[in-house]
């Protein structure tokens, strides 16, 4: 199994306890945290993935700096971590939990590409029949691409709805391609 695979399946586990303790928004919340003070201060996740550091030091240190601060399901995840070496999934584990809690709250998240910035009406147009089509609540992730040309890409999950120009104009050029091949 890939190391991110790893990483999701020890999210899930974890999603699992805090879901069954009620603590699904701290937990959340504080994996959160950790994910910002790892791109702020990317020492903090070196220490603990080096392999010259051994790893009752390294429980040390979770219990030092974070004990106070964590919950005992976070504590407990990290030292779970560490003792089984899975310390670098540690991110991907991060983000995977915050998805798991924005499903469990009925979220789901579309990349919305378009060329140029939409404007507040075709947003929530576009949240609207997002909303429809999923039946969950839809976040958006705005972002101008002027590859595009025109038109709009959404990427909502596993799913791609491509109603670009680009797309527009390849469907065309085929069609006059078979219809002159006939």
């Amino acid at each position: 199994m890939t190391p991110s695979g790893v990483a999701r399946r020890y999210a899930h586990a974890l999603f699992q306890v805090a879901l069954e303790e009620g603590a699904t928004d701290t937990v959340g919340a504080e994996l959160a945290s950790l994910e910002k003070l790892r791109v702020e201060d990317p020492s903090f996740l070196e220490f603990l993935v080096s392999p010259e550091v051994a790893t009752g030091r390294k429980t040390e240190f979770i219990d030092t700096v974070f004990g106070a601060r964590l919950s005992e399901q976070t504590v407990r995840f990290l030292h779970l971590l560490v003792e089984k070496k899975r310390i670098e999934g540690l991110p991907e584990a991060c983000r995977e939990f915050a998805r798991l809690g924005e499903e469990h709250r009925g979220l789901v998240r579309a990349q919305v590409r378009t060329a140029v910035a939409l404007s507040s009406e075709q947003e929530s147009r576009l949240k609207r029949d997002l909303d429809r089509l999923t039946g969950k609540q839809v976040l958006i992730e705005k972002v101008v691409d002027p590859a595009l040309l025109g038109g709009i890409v959404v990427n909502l999950g596993n799913r791609v709805i491509d109603q670009s120009l680009r797309r527009g104009l390849r469907r065309m050029r085929e069609r006059l391609l078979q219809a002159e091949g006939v």
